[in-house]
């Protein structure tokens, strides 16, 4: 939306917002981009086209086939009736006079706000196309000759991720009118579907987060009530969690935030969210300690199709690209079972991996790229793979050249 809104434009009602959000802890400190894990941005961050470092393909390389596998691209606050939700609750609280002088200087701005993001919650925002847009482009830029004929697009059934492949699709029919394909959408694309944690990660799970953060003691700066929350979000730390996610949600928007707006919570419950969310997500895909690596066994299957497509295509030689739009967490997954640098199957926490890449792991329209190429000198399939347009290594295989590794020892370490 190109919405930028009077609330951040008109300088006296900017300067109002600002000031309020400040006095809330009386903190300037950025939690949103510089969590505690000491990783550069978050998995929130918005992804950087210009961080693209190709490698020179070797002249006795030829590319032959080219897998993108891309998250959706900045959207709005996630959850259908998230921004509504917090409305009612604040209203109600106003009416029955249960709100804190630091709730009450919330809902003023909220108030503000809400007339921007009300009912777009899940979709795509102007600024997450126009990150697919630039990132189509520069996959375009490196292999054009694999975009000249016609590609396979497959995409998650999420709205915002059907949205990413309109814009990222319809970039490179721009830069190469001729350019056929067809769409497919799929429940494989999508994050898994069973949203119960099984035991003993259920009990242990809940009784981590009531270790890891107070949550009356939270909820209570903006309530006098603590209790009202679970009303509109089913319980109280799913409201903590949504607060959370609007704070770092707001970088990805398409108008400017005013500065200061990360300090609505203080440092120590910002981190302790992002480590129970974390955590939750990792015991719900199958893995965590608690849990093993259970959940492992479904995104490689998915893993495996996308590859067998891309062999299939090959053999053909009547499409030379296929496109994947889908979300973190498959994104995360897949990296694991190709045990890329330091996802590997050890089960490492996403801030931990996060900490050591200049990028996050797994920002908005993060992706992983398969060159796959034809080695002239030993006549087989090599690939290169990328992260977020830079080469990464793979554990547990030898490279045959730089960067580069067979195509079916890969197939074998995702089958290990």
């Amino acid at each position: 939306m190109n919405k930028s809104s009077y609330l951040f434009q008109k300088p006296a009602t900017w300067w109002w917002a600002f000031c309020f959000l400040l006095t809330l802890t009386g903190c300037k400190t950025d939690y949103a981009v510089k969590p505690y894990a000491k990783s550069v941005k978050t998995e929130y961050t918005l992804y950087n086209a210009d961080a693209h470092r190709y490698p020179v393909l070797p002249a006795d390389v030829t590319p032959v086939y080219e897998v993108v596998i891309i998250r959706h691209g900045a959207r709005y606050l996630d959850g259908q009736g998230s921004y509504s939700a917090m409305k009612a609750l604040l209203d109600e609280a106003n009416e029955q006079g249960t709100l804190t002088p630091k709730g009450i200087a919330f809902r003023n701005w909220y108030d503000q706000f809400y007339p921007l993001v009300k009912g777009h919650e899940g979709q795509l925002t102007n600024k997450g196309r126009q990150q697919h847009r630039d990132v189509a482009a520069s996959v375009y830029q490196w292999v054009p000759a694999l975009f000249g004929d016609s590609m396979r697009v497959r995409t998650s059934t999420s709205q915002r991720v059907i949205d990413s492949q309109e814009a990222f699709v319809g970039q490179l029919a721009k830069l190469n009118p001729n350019l056929r394909f067809s769409v497919d959408t799929t429940e494989t694309l999508r994050v898994h579907n069973v949203w119960t944690l099984p035991d003993p990660c259920s009990g242990q799970y809940f009784q981590y987060l009531n270790n890891r953060i107070d949550q009356d003691a939270v909820i209570s700066q903006w309530f006098a009530q603590p209790e009202l929350t679970a009303k509109y979000f089913g319980d109280k730390y799913n409201f903590i969690r949504v607060l959370r996610n609007l704070i770092v949600d707001l970088n990805n928007l398409d108008f400017e935030v005013p500065a200061g707006h990360e300090t609505i919570m203080t440092r120590q419950n910002f981190e302790a969210v992002h480590d129970i969310q974390s955590t939750f997500t990792q015991l719900l895909l199958g893995r965590s300690e608690i849990s093993g690596d259970y959940g492992l066994r479904w995104y490689q299957e998915a893993l495996l199709d996308i590859i067998q497509n891309a062999e299939q295509d090959i053999t053909n030689n009547d499409i030379h690209a296929g496109l994947y739009f889908t979300h973190d967490i498959l994104i995360d997954n897949f990296l694991a079972l190709m045990q890329a640098g330091p996802f590997g199957k050890s089960i490492t926490p996403m801030e931990k991996i996060a900490s050591k890449y200049p990028l996050s792991a797994v920002p908005m329209a993060c992706n992983i790229q398969l060159l796959i190429c034809k080695d002239r000198q030993s006549d087989e399939l090599i690939v290169y793979p990328l992260l977020n347009g830079r080469p990464i290594a793979l554990n547990r295989i030898r490279a045959v050249r730089k960067y580069a590794y067979k195509l079916s020892d890969l197939k074998n370490n995702i089958l290990q």
